[in-house]
């Protein structure tokens, strides 16, 4: 849609606009790698209800794909006539229009980075807890009923063009969205699942309590010492119906 309406704007904005896109979105692939690592360490995460393992990789991919992003601008805003020349024919006698315009837009595009980044690992984090509805609402909503029309509102209404379709991006995906779905995952993702692994602990610990009662009782089948060939060993399973206990020595095993 963005490219239909620098198309109307003109021929030279549309090929400036192609260019800068390109470039902001060369550098999204790097967030958007993050943001399906996210979705991996964040799944991993939750299904061994491990809320502080949650906690990490949120935080680490987050802070990673921020560092990068600010790298990108630094790049955008210090050379973008260097990076937008790489797409020209110096030859060309349109090359210092398009020149002018692809790089007054790559300031938009720094901008960019910084939204970009951030929505785009909030929705890999969601996605990692298997939510996928909110992201696909999220989107819909900021991308078509907020950016769209604040993008065309400020390119023609108020007749800013280029830039101001480039501020409707910038619009749409610094929506509130980003700020609802870190909310969303850090306080009621993060309390449920630290329930969960709370949950998990205790049966743990009962079970714990259990290898040490059948210790002692081995020992006192033994004549009250413990056997250096009596080996008790525990292995934990979750099945459907709960942790599983095996536990074994020297000429008997016991189930439990």
């Amino acid at each position: 849609a963005s490219n239909v309406m620098m198309g109307w704007i003109g021929t030279p904005q549309l090929a400036a606009h192609g260019i800068a896109l390109q470039l902001a979105s060369i550098t999204f692939m790097v967030h958007l790698g993050m943001s399906n690592a996210a979705t991996i360490r964040v799944g991993q995460a939750k299904g061994w209800g491990d809320a502080q393992w949650m906690r990490d990789a949120a935080v680490t991919v987050t802070a990673v794909s921020f560092a990068f992003a600010v790298l990108a601008v630094a790049v955008f805003v210090l050379i973008p006539r260097q990076l937008v020349g790489l797409y020209l024919d110096a030859s060309d006698p349109e090359t210092p229009l398009l020149i002018g315009i692809a790089t007054g837009l790559m300031f938009y595009a720094a901008l960019f980075q910084l939204t970009d980044a951030l929505q785009v690992i909030g929705l890999g984090l969601l996605r990692g807890v298997q939510d996928t509805r909110v992201p696909m609402i999220i989107a819909a909503v900021s991308y078509w009923l907020i950016g769209m029309p604040i993008a065309y509102g400020l390119a023609f209404g108020l007749g800013m063009g280029p830039g101001g379709l480039w501020l409707g991006l910038v619009a749409g995906l610094s929506a509130a969205r980003d700020l609802a779905g870190f909310l969303r995952l850090f306080e009621g993702e993060f309390d449920n699942f630290q329930q969960v692994f709370a949950e998990k602990e205790a049966k743990a610990a009962d079970v714990h309590e259990h290898i040490h009662i059948l210790r002692r009782r081995l020992t006192h089948a033994h004549g009250g010492h413990e056997d250096a060939g009596l080996r008790v060993t525990k292995s934990l399973t979750q099945g459907d119906g709960g942790i599983v206990l095996a536990v074994g020595g020297a000429g008997c095993g016991v189930d439990e």
